[in-house]
C-alpha cells in the first residue's frame, strides 16, 4: 500500500493514518449532524409486507416474522419507482443510513434498487450490511442482503461482487480476519479474490470459500445454515 511505503510504517497504522487525514475511511453515523441522522427519506407509499412480498419470501425458505422482526423488512407502494419491492433498511450504529429495494416479481432487469444517493445519510457503498451483527473478530463476507439473511450474525453483504475502499476499510476496523464467500460463477471468484488481496493488504487474514453443493449462501437450507456457518467461521 503506497501510504504505508511513504510514511514507513505497517499496514494498520497506514489505516489510521487515512482514516485521520482523509474524508475516505470508515463511517460513523453517530459524528453526522443530528439532524442529518435521524432519518432517511423512504419511499413514498411504504408500508407492512402484504401477501405478495410474503409468498415471495416464503418461496426462498425464510420465516417472514423473524426478518420483519430482525431486519426490519417493509413493502414498497404498487406504484412508482420502487413499486412491488420488499424495502430493506440499512443500518449503522443502530441507525438506518440507507435502503435497498427488492424486486419481488422476478420481471425486472434491476433485481435491488438502492437509496438515491442525496437521500442516503452513508452511502450503502460505503457500508456493509448486517455490520450491527457482526461482533466477533471473524465475518463472513457475502455479496447480497439475501445471502446476510441466511448465515445471520456474523455475515456481512457488501451490495455486490464490487466493493469500495470504504468498506475494506470498515472490515479491517472491525475485524481480524475475514472469510469471503461469494457465488460459484467465475468472476465472483475474481472479485473475491481481488477482496481477499486488499484487505490482507490492510492486515485482515483472508480467506477465500465456496459452496460444495449450492450455487450462492442464499440457497443453503435451514437445516445446514449452522454447520457451514460454524465451518465457515473457525476455518
Amino acid at each position: 500500500m503506497a501510504i504505508s511505503a511513504l510514511a514507513n510504517c505497517d499496514y494498520k497504522t497506514a489505516l489510521k493514518l487515512i482514516q485521520k487525514y482523509t474524508i475516505i475511511g470508515v463511517p460513523d453515523a453517530s459524528q453526522l449532524p443530528e439532524s442529518h441522522v435521524i432519518r432517511v427519506d423512504v419511499p413514498l407509499g411504504t408500508s407492512e409486507l402484504k401477501d405478495v412480498h410474503r409468498t415471495y419470501l416464503q418461496g426462498r425458505n425464510f420465516d417472514v416474522d423473524y426478518l420483519i422482526t430482525k431486519y426490519g423488512l417493509k413493502a414498497t407502494g404498487l406504484m412508482g419507482f420502487y413499486k412491488l419491492r420488499i424495502f430493506i433498511p440499512i443500518f449503522y450504529n443502530n441507525t438506518m443510513v440507507s435502503y435497498q429495494c427488492r424486486d419481488i416479481t422476478n420481471k425486472h432487469e434491476a433485481k435491488y434498487l438502492p437509496c438515491q444517493k442525496e437521500f442516503e445519510v452513508i452511502h450503502h457503498k460505503h457500508t456493509l450490511y448486517n455490520i450491527d451483527n457482526a461482533k466477533g473478530s471473524t465475518c463472513i463476507v457475502v455479496e447480497g442482503v439475501i445471502d446476510a439473511w441466511r448465515l445471520g450474525d456474523g455475515a456481512v453483504a457488501t451490495f455486490g461482487t464490487s466493493t469500495t475502499v470504504e468498506q475494506h476499510f470498515l472490515i479491517a476496523s472491525r475485524f481480524k480476519k475475514a472469510v469471503i464467500l461469494f457465488d460459484k460463477e467465475k468472476v465472483a471468484q475474481q472479485k473475491a479474490r481481488n477482496i481477499g488481496i486488499q484487505l490482507e493488504g490492510l492486515g485482515v487474514e483472508a480467506r477465500i470459500a465456496q459452496l460444495n453443493e449450492h450455487k450462492d449462501p442464499a440457497e443453503i437450507p435451514d437445516g445446514e445454515v449452522d454447520d457451514i456457518k460454524s465451518c465457515l467461521l473457525l476455518a
